[in-house]
């Protein structure tokens, strides 16, 4: 049985969770720098960092198949649940992902799940 205190911790920790999701605007809350940690070992494209800014635009460094690198950019859209990427001249990418108000995201893509963590 939950006494009180500890049900009020519950709803705090809750309402911060809600308030770090929503309260302040989805994607804001991934504006800044991000960095992959750790780096995923079974996925042939991972992005390696990324920037995330106010206007919409993002720079992305990724990882492909071979080790080599790819510099993208573009605009991008977070809902919360969707991060959606747009690069010019390519169809727009949806991925399932989690913003953690730890400063971790967690973006589900085809070879698997990688985390990015905010510098």
């Amino acid at each position: 049985m939950m006494n009180r205190d500890g049900l009020g911790r519950g709803f705090l920790v809750f309402g911060l969770f809600v308030v770090g999701l929503f309260g302040v605007g989805c994607s804001s809350a991934l504006v800044g720098t991000w960095e992959v940690k750790p780096i995923p070992q079974d996925m042939e494209f991972y992005i390696v960092s990324a920037e995330f800014k106010e206007n919409g635009d993002y720079r992305a460094t990724a990882r492909v198949a071979g080790g080599d690198s790819r510099n993208l950019r573009g605009k991008y859209e977070f809902n919360g649940f969707t991060l959606k990427l747009m690069r010019p001249g390519a169809a727009p990418r949806e991925y399932p992902a989690k913003y953690y108000i730890t400063g971790m995201l967690e973006i589900q893509a085809e070879g698997g799940t990688q985390r990015l963590e905010k510098r």
